[in-house]
């Protein structure tokens, strides 16, 4: 089975040594306005790199502001977009996805990859979400599945791909490997902190404090390791 692409979380300290081990580079909007996280990003860009832009909605408990995010999309010029949504609310993320796809500029629809996230209390509601989004023929390329739909994450995967096919699935975020184990079904992609709180000594539902947490290296890529063998 091959593995998803990568990307992990990382506090201030250490993005280089975080990015170098990426496969893709996923780019919280909050944090644009830091001069070394941004110097980050256009440098990975630089190199190649594909960014995938999350609107922050876990960090922030809302997305950023459609303005701002529009603006932040056409200077990133990122590989995926995540449209926003708001955290386990169906109708809120239903009413930010209507507002996106319809007042966004054009070429944002047609030039970029966009990422849909399920949310909803249940996966009742997250598979609600999935065919309300479907009924308004709104074009996307990735189904995001969100961390709190775990435990039973996997049980969503399967009941989305059921009616997705072979577009690519992402988890938005990783509390733990263990989700993992036994995982038969392909996901495309996953972003975490959880190698970062690994390395620090931090349980799955602890905070990383970007601003002050500082990576054990060894650790982290002992963590990594941990991770690519759960699959």
């Amino acid at each position: 089975m091959r593995l998803p692409k990568m990307a992990f979380e990382v506090p201030k300290k250490n993005l280089t040594f975080g990015s170098s081990h990426c496969d893709y580079l996923f780019v919280l909007a909050h944090l644009m306005h830091m001069q070394e996280y941004r110097s980050e990003v256009y440098s990975c860009q630089d190199r190649g790199m594909e960014v995938y832009l999350d609107n922050s909605a876990f960090e922030l408990k809302e997305s950023v502001g459609l303005d701002s995010y529009v603006g932040l999309i056409l200077e990133l010029n990122p590989t995926v977009v995540v449209v926003p949504d708001a955290l386990g609310d169906l109708a809120k993320t239903i009413q930010l996805t209507r507002r996106f796809y319809d007042g966004v500029p054009e070429k944002i629809l047609d030039r970029y990859k966009l990422m849909i996230v399920l949310q909803g209390q249940n996966n009742y509601e997250r598979m609600k979400c999935l065919h309300i989004i479907r009924s308004f023929g709104y074009p996307f390329h990735i189904v995001g599945l969100p961390r709190h739909a775990c435990p039973d994450r996997v049980t969503l995967l399967r009941a989305v791909k059921r009616f997705t096919g072979k577009k690519p699935i992402h988890f938005l975020g990783l509390p733990d490997p263990q989700e993992l184990k036994g995982l038969n079904e392909v996901i495309d992609s996953v972003d975490t902190s959880w190698v970062s709180k690994y390395s620090i000594g931090k349980g799955a539902n602890d905070y990383l404090d970007f601003e002050n947490d500082e990576i054990n290296e060894e650790k982290f890529l002992e963590g990594l390791n941990i991770l690519k063998n759960s699959f």
